[in-house]
């Protein structure tokens, strides 16, 4: 598991996104594979934005953001609500999975890990980990 913790590898991330889109290839292909299609994005900021955007052009359609300051988005975001976590309750029911699409430190990372499984039985995975998975996939 790799965690972003600079600039320099936030922009690598990127490249390494437009890579897989240059190969044909979107993280939509990877929720496809493992046949989950009622997935949460995790963080409504840019990458969780472009995850969005690269979810439906693969024919996926998140159910909604998970959002710890969902307040300033109005509720909504590109037609799906902007919910923020509750620790008292679960927001959607019958999620297959959550993507975390934000960058933090371990001690951050441990906590949402935390926070997420205790409200969802479903996998939370950090968006870095699905594009590495899908390079090697195209590596091998």
């Amino acid at each position: 598991m790799r965690r972003i913790e600079s600039k320099k590898e936030y922009d690598d991330l990127i490249n390494d996104w437009i890579w897989l889109k240059l190969h044909d290839r979107s993280i939509a292909d990877f929720y496809a594979k493992r046949l989950y299609n009622r997935i949460l994005i995790y963080e409504s900021g840019e990458l969780g934005l472009l995850l969005y955007r690269d979810l439906l052009s693969g024919g996926l359609t998140p159910l909604a953001f998970l959002d710890e300051q969902a307040d300033y988005h109005d509720f909504r975001c590109y037609d799906i609500p902007v919910i923020a976590p509750d620790n008292n309750k679960r927001i959607v029911e019958d999620v297959n999975a959550i993507i975390v699409a934000f960058f933090m430190s371990q001690s951050q990372r441990d906590e949402t890990l935390n926070l997420l499984r205790n409200l969802y039985d479903c996998p939370v995975i950090f968006i870095e980990d699905i594009i590495l998975e899908l390079q090697a996939e195209i590596n091998n």
